[in-house]
C-alpha cells in the first residue's frame, strides 16, 4: 500500500498549520526532504511522515515543552518520528520524560 502524497498546502490543511509557518518550516530540506519532486512543474510533495513531524513539531512548541526550532530539530532528526509521535499521543508526560533521558530538555 502506498502511503498518501501531500502538496505544501494540503500538508498546510492536514496539520492545521498557516501556509507562510508551512514553508518557513518545510524550507529545512535536511528536516523535511521532499519525497517527490514533479519534473513537469517542480512541485514538492511530501509523504507521512511530514504530517507526523509537522504536529510533533507543533505540539513541542506548546506547553509543557515550549523547545524551539533549534531545540526541536535535532530531536526530529535523531530520533524514530512514529516512536516520538507515539508517545506524545499517549501522554505529553511520556514524551517528556523520553526527551528528559536522552538530554534534549
Amino acid at each position: 500500500m502506498e502511503n498518501k502524497l501531500y502538496q505544501p498546502n494540503e500538508l498546510a490543511k492536514t496539520c492545521g498549520i498557516n501556509k507562510n509557518t508551512l514553508n518557513h518550516y518545510l524550507s529545512d530540506t535536511e528536516l523535511f526532504p521532499p519525497i517527490k519532486i514533479d519534473e513537469n512543474n517542480s512541485y514538492r510533495y511530501y509523504d507521512d511522515s511530514a504530517v507526523l513531524k509537522l504536529h510533533l513539531l507543533r505540539g513541542l512548541r506548546k506547553k509543557p515543552f515550549r523547545l524551539t526550532i533549534a531545540e526541536i530539530k535535532p530531536v526530529l532528526k535523531k530520533e524514530q518520528v512514529r516512536t516520538l509521535y507515539k508517545l506524545w499521543e499517549k501522554a505529553g508526560n511520556s514524551l517528556y520524560d523520553f526527551l528528559k533521558e536522552k538530554n534534549y530538555l
